[in-house]
């Protein structure tokens, strides 16, 4: 039986380069992978009154697993142990190593980051930022294909509410035992932050990291289509391309407004200070105001579904 491999986490919210981090990452002979697990998604709020709408009745389901957790002899301690058992024998059944971590990145981890703190104490953390402008615009181009409208499906429209926020409460928690990266940093120079990242994980750099993360398999499919098919190497173009999207009068309005509606620290937190972003948007040069029926419509059809589809998660 082979060893139990260590663990590593990346924390982001969507469309922040965390698969570009990935396949970079899987690169090095000591860490393994596999697309987005969301493994521990299910078993830390199936500890949680709200948050999950399932056919069996989530309500129902929760106590039940309160009862249990109630009858175990250190209560959720334990709980939280055999989660930890579980996970690490998944993780070392799709792993491809046996010496070295195993890096599980989902996105929505946000959500539970002080959970997986207590499952995995001895794990190593990697917080990754991106200006919210350009998360905001790889969300349109990726996901809506560029139209002003956010699927209540996809969750993105708490991506970018909450997910800002719960991101930078995790890493004021953890700031003293993770890493921080900014992608705007990271792509420009990737091989410097590769190298900060391995020498946190107590690893020695390997040459190859950068040649040869395009050849990396996920092993999935719930992956970064956009990504995997568009990059072949490390691009920094990806950080003006907001500029493309929010191109009308219109779009720069609720750019500005979304910017000025997040916390200015938990931008602080994240290394961006919130009046240049919103400075750089009131720079910005527009094409007038196309398309301005149809992004009106869009973008308050995600209001209106967001406002009152919340029983979704809660």
């Amino acid at each position: 039986m082979k060893p139990r491999l260590k663990n590593l986490f990346i924390f982001c919210v969507p469309r922040t380069g965390s698969t570009l981090m990935q396949r970079l990452l899987m690169t090095h002979s000591k860490i393994s992978s596999i697309a987005e697990p969301n493994i521990l998604l299910p078993l830390v709020f199936a500890t949680k009154l709200k948050g999950v709408l399932a056919n069996y009745s989530h309500w129902v389901t929760y106590y039940g697993i309160r009862d249990i957790i109630n009858n175990l002899p250190n209560k959720q301690e334990d709980y939280f142990k055999f989660v930890r058992e579980f996970a690490d024998k998944i993780y070392n059944g799709v792993s491809d190593i046996s010496d070295g971590y195993f890096l599980d990145k989902t996105a929505r981890y946000y959500f539970i980051i002080p959970e997986i703190v207590k499952i995995f104490p001895d794990a190593k953390f990697i917080f990754l930022f991106r200006n919210p402008v350009q998360v905001y615009a790889s969300i349109l181009l990726s996901w809506s294909k560029n139209r002003f409208y956010l699927s209540q499906k996809d969750r993105f429209y708490v991506d970018l509410k909450e997910g800002i926020d719960l991101i930078s409460q995790g890493y004021e928690m953890l700031k003293d035992r993770s890493l921080a990266i900014q992608y705007e940093k990271f792509v420009i120079d990737p091989e410097t932050h590769l190298k900060l990242i391995v020498n946190y994980l107590e690893l020695e750099y390997e040459g190859n990291m950068l040649k040869s993360f395009s050849d990396q398999d996920l092993k999935g499919g719930n992956i970064d289509p956009t990504g995997i098919k568009l990059y072949k190497q490390v691009e920094t173009k990806t950080l003006d391309k907001w500029k493309t999207v929010f191109n009308s009068r219109y779009r720069k309005f609720v750019l500005k407004k979304y910017i000025g509606n997040l916390d200015e620290r938990t931008l602080s937190v994240q290394g961006y200070d919130k009046a240049s972003i919103l400075q750089e948007i009131e720079q910005l040069e527009t094409k007038g105001n196309h398309r301005l029926i149809p992004d009106i419509i869009d973008f308050n059809k995600t209001k209106f579904r967001n406002k009152f589809n919340r029983f979704a998660y809660e």
